[in-house]
């Protein structure tokens, strides 16, 4: 670690916390004293932002206005049965919709730089609620930049945003550009290369953790069925896209960036045509991660039939201990 002046650790150090608590949306003490001592209507937004998430609205309030510091016998009863509830339904729920999604999502991944595309169309002024739900994080044409500040955009006016629906470099594979920027830390990016794993990841961690809690039951359910709907017969990928749009639309900002459904649904398209999530992974070329993703006999007789083959699902590619 490098050696720092204490008067040069002070700077950066309030720096830093100026723009953490700038940015950040999540409630502090003071918040939460503020809605339900002073009804501040900002700090109850920023409380709702969380509960929004984690779907524990009530609870979160009871637990605030509580005047009693010993629980109940009937609470604590009521709390072991909702995790006991949930590991038995929810979670093996959520890891059935993950093993479907990963599945599907296998093979997905960011191989180029940029391709060029002038993004999708957006009118300006745009809410809030759009621009944290699809703009956030992605580059913005008109800017020549990725914004992550809502007040960047200007008032009016046209932007275009570059997404995995509008990127030319495919629907299985995408650049750099398009895919946006994701951070492990304020200041710290990262490209997460085998974007289908990491879209399916950031899904079904929400739907997992929503499940934790039993005011937000059948979340992994609900997502499972919103995005392994049926899609009527469409004509091209560019038809395919508009329907995509459409789903995400239905499944809303519920603390997942749209970004991360446009791949998992993008997924679902092979062969010129919309295939459930359960079955994509066996629509591929690569006949060795079929199998290992469903150890059929039929699967088995298509592998021994087969000469060669693309290798290139992570399945394969961790079987060949090559990724």
């Amino acid at each position: 670690m490098a050696k720092v002046t204490r008067k040069k650790y002070i700077k950066e150090y309030r720096e830093l916390g100026d723009k953490m608590f700038k940015y950040c949306t999540i409630p502090t003490v003071s918040d939460f004293a503020e809605a339900f001592i002073n009804k501040n209507a900002k700090a109850e937004e920023k409380i709702q932002n969380l509960t929004q998430f984690t779907g524990n609205d009530r609870d979160i309030k009871n637990s605030v206005q509580r005047r009693n510091d010993n629980y109940s016998e009937e609470e604590s009863k009521k709390f072991m049965q909702s995790v006991i509830a949930a590991n038995l339904t929810d979670i093996s729920e959520s890891g059935y919709f993950y093993k479907k999604l990963i599945s599907s999502c296998d093979d997905m991944s960011i191989t180029t730089d940029d391709c060029g595309s002038l993004g999708e169309e957006f009118e300006c002024p745009v809410d809030e609620y759009t621009f944290n739900y699809k703009i956030r994080n992605r580059w913005v044409t008109e800017l020549n930049k990725y914004v992550d500040n809502y007040k960047d955009l200007p008032k009016k006016g046209t932007i275009h945003v570059r997404t995995f629906l509008s990127c030319k470099t495919g629907h299985r594979h995408f650049c750099k550009k398009c895919a946006g920027e994701f951070r492990r830390s304020y200041d710290t990016v990262f490209v997460p290369k085998n974007i289908g794993i990491y879209s399916t990841l950031m899904i079904t961690e929400y739907a997992t953790q929503a499940s934790l809690d039993s005011m937000n039951k059948g979340v992994a359910e609900k997502l499972n069925k919103l995005l392994e709907q049926p899609i009527p017969k469409v004509k091209d990928l560019k038809e395919a896209k508009e329907k995509i749009r459409e789903i995400i639309d239905q499944i809303g900002d519920v603390g997942v960036q749209s970004r991360f459904y446009e791949v998992a649904l993008l997924s679902r398209w092979r062969n010129n045509e919309f295939v459930p999530l359960a079955t994509s992974f066996l629509r591929q070329e690569d006949v060795l991660g079929a199998f290992i993703y469903q150890s059929s006999p039929s699967q088995f007789e298509k592998l021994i039939s087969t000469g060669t083959f693309k290798a290139n699902s992570m399945k394969t590619r961790i079987a060949f201990d090559n990724y």
